[in-house]
C-alpha cells in the first residue's frame, strides 16, 4: 500500500529566503498592496535571514525633520490629503540594515497615526516606517508598532521638535537604535508603498514586538494629522506572510 503523505505548503518564494538577497518578485503588482492585516496564526514559520542594524554613533547623527507629501496625486489616490507624513533624514549617511548579508542603505523614517498594519485585526495607535534601499534599487521598509505605555525618550525629543508645514527642524545627537525593539522577530511579506503612487514591489518587515509611547507623545503626532494619515488595509490575497517568531 502506498503511504499517505500530508501536503506541505509551498515554501519557495522570490526573492529566495524572504529578503535574504535583493530582487523583485513576480506577480501582478496591482495585488501587491500595503498595508495589510497580518494573520499571525497563519504566518508560515521560516528560518529567516538575520537582521543586523548598523547605526552611526549618536554623537555624530543628526536628523532633519520635514513634511513628506506624496509625489503623485493620481486618480487612484483616494485620500491624498491624508497621505502626508512627517519624516526624518539622517546625516551623515552611513546607517544601514543588512538582511542575511544583503546591504540596505537607510533612506529615512516617518510615522503614521493610527498604525497602518494590523495584527489579527488589532490596530495600534502609531506606526513607524524605517525606509531602506538595496544596491539594486529594491525598496525595503521596517515597520515598528507602538502601543500605549511607558514614554519613549527619543519620540519625546522628535515629536516636540516637529516642524510646521514648509519648515524643517534639526535634531542632533540621535541614537537611531532607540527607534527599534531589542528583539527582532518579524512578519515579512511583499507589498507596496502606503502613499501615492503605491509603488510595488516593496519588501516589508513588520517587527513583532511593539515599542511603547505615552499617550501625550502619540497625541503630539496625532495633532498634526487629526483626520489620520494611515492608508486603509488592503487585501492580502494569496500572498504568504513569513515569520521567525514561532
Amino acid at each position: 500500500m502506498t503511504p499517505q503523505t500530508t501536503p506541505q505548503p509551498r515554501t519557495r518564494v522570490t526573492p529566495r529566503d524572504v529578503f535574504g538577497r535583493a530582487g523583485h518578485p513576480h506577480g501582478d503588482r496591482r495585488t501587491l498592496q500595503s498595508p495589510v492585516d497580518i494573520p499571525t496564526d497563519r504566518a508560515i514559520p521560516t528560518r529567516l535571514p538575520v537582521l543586523t542594524f548598523h547605526h552611526p554613533p549618536a554623537a555624530h547623527t543628526t536628523l532633519t525633520l520635514r513634511y513628506e507629501r506624496p509625489g503623485s496625486h493620481q486618480p487612484s489616490c483616494q485620500h491624498p490629503d491624508r497621505e502626508t507624513t512627517i519624516g526624518a533624514e539622517v546625516a551623515p549617511q552611513g546607517a544601514r540594515l543588512d538582511v542575511g548579508g544583503v546591504r540596505h542603505t537607510f533612506a529615512g523614517v516617518h510615522w503614521h497615526t493610527p498604525a497602518e498594519h494590523l495584527l489579527n485585526g488589532t490596530r495600534f495607535p502609531l506606526e513607524q516606517h524605517a525606509k531602506y534601499v538595496a544596491d539594486d534599487g529594491t525598496r525595503l521598509v521596517v515597520a515598528v508598532l507602538f502601543r500605549e505605555g511607558e514614554a519613549n525618550p527619543l519620540l519625546e525629543r522628535l515629536f516636540r521638535a516637529l516642524p510646521q508645514p514648509g519648515a524643517e527642524a534639526e535634531l542632533r545627537e540621535v541614537d537611531l537604535a532607540a527607534l527599534f525593539p531589542a528583539t527582532l522577530g518579524s512578519y515579512r511579506y511583499t507589498g507596496s508603498l502606503t502613499t501615492c503612487p503605491y509603488t510595488s514591489p516593496v519588501h516589508w518587515i513588520v517587527l513583532a514586538d511593539p515599542l511603547t509611547a505615552a499617550d501625550h507623545q502619540i497625541e503630539l503626532y496625532r495633532e498634526r494629522f487629526p483626520d489620520s494619515n494611515a492608508r486603509p488595509t488592503q487585501p492580502l490575497g494569496p500572498r504568504h506572510v513569513r515569520t521567525d517568531t514561532k
